[in-house]
Parts: C-alpha cells; structure tokens; sequence
C-alpha cells in the first residue's frame, strides 16, 4: 500500500522534511508504524513511519495482466505485482535477462527478471509461487462512455428502460411513453471493450 506523509509529530521524525512525499509500505509487527516496503534494500535499519503521519492513498487497482516481453519491449509499461515502476530497464536476449533500476525513498535499486518476468532471487518458483517483485503489464484502463436511458415503472411494478441515447436531451426527447408510467432519465455508464 501507499501513505502521504501528512505531519511528523516528532521532532526527531526522518520524514520531517518530506511532508507530502508518497512510499510503498507494508504493516509493521509494531501496530503503530508502517515499514516502507523494500528498505532492507541499501538501507539499515529499515524505515518506519508512524500511522499518526500519514494517510493511506486510495488506490484503484485493476488486476494484473501477466508479463508479455514482446509487449514490454514494444514499449507497453509494465510494473511489479505491488504497481512499482522502473526508471529504467534493459533485456538481455543472450542471457534471456531483463535488468531494471529504479530510485525509491532515494535508495537506487537493481533487480533482475527472467525474461517472463518472474523475479530472479534464487527461489523455485514452482515452490514457491509468484511474489510481489515478479514483472506484470500495466492493466489497460476501460474506456468508459455515458449513455442516457428512460426508465418506466409498469402497473405492477416491474421496470423497464427505452433505447439508449447520446445525451440527456436526446433521451428526454424521445421519451414516447405513457407520461403516468415514466419514471425519468438516468445516465448508465458502459465500459468498451478495446
């Protein structure tokens, strides 16, 4: 998850002067900070912020398409399982190897990737399973239109909509039935496939 550092109550706070900075963190065993993920990474001891300095970011996450390289190297981002992103990359055709780097929190970092993308740290995937450094495409977000209905209310009360329309106005026009079963028009939103 991600915090917005938002205060630093303690004067002696490392993130005193980074108010508004974002960080990648994950629950400590200690029920009042957040450990920023990966800071074992060039950094010791790691790294605490505490809950009271910072605000969760909300974040709308699609689900994670799996590694494509020939996508990647056609320039489609890709990012880690948990949204990190890379300031830079290369693939290794011979040694079937993507390397990445990337500066988080200040700390340069360089990770190495098989070239479908699964993490390289020495552990049996099969064993294993994926884990949050392991390589995935960037979801495509939908596209999403408006569209504007009239909704009618029966007798009995069952409903039923018209035809759909471009706009509220055009809805509103063609509205040819009976105005005592005519409950009004109401946007609907429908998401495109690509």
């Amino acid at each position: 998850m991600k915090v917005k550092i938002v205060s630093a109550k303690s004067k002696d706070a490392w993130y005193k002067d980074n108010l508004g900075d974002i960080y990648t963190v994950e629950k400590s065993m200690y029920g009042i900070n957040y450990r920023i993920k990966y800071s074992a990474v060039g950094l010791c001891p790691p790294l605490f912020i505490r809950k009271e300095d910072c605000e969760i970011i909300q974040e709308t996450s699609l689900p994670p398409e799996p590694f494509d390289l020939s996508r990647a190297l056609n320039g489609e981002p890709f990012c880690t399982k948990v949204g990190q992103t890379f300031t830079d990359w290369a693939y290794f055709k011979k040694a079937e190897i993507i390397s990445c780097v990337n500066v988080e929190n200040g700390v340069e970092w360089f990770s190495k990737y098989s070239s479908n993308g699964m993490y390289q740290d020495g552990r049996n995937k099969e064993e294993y399973g994926s884990c949050d450094l392991d390589l995935f495409m960037v979801p495509k977000a939908p596209r999403i239109v408006t569209k504007w209905i009239n909704v009618y209310q029966s007798d009995n009360g069952l409903f039923s909509v018209g035809n759909l329309f471009n706009s509220e106005a055009a809805a509103k026009t063609g509205n040819y039935a009976n105005k005592e079963t005519y409950m009004g028009v109401y946007p609907v939103a429908i998401e495109l496939k690509s």
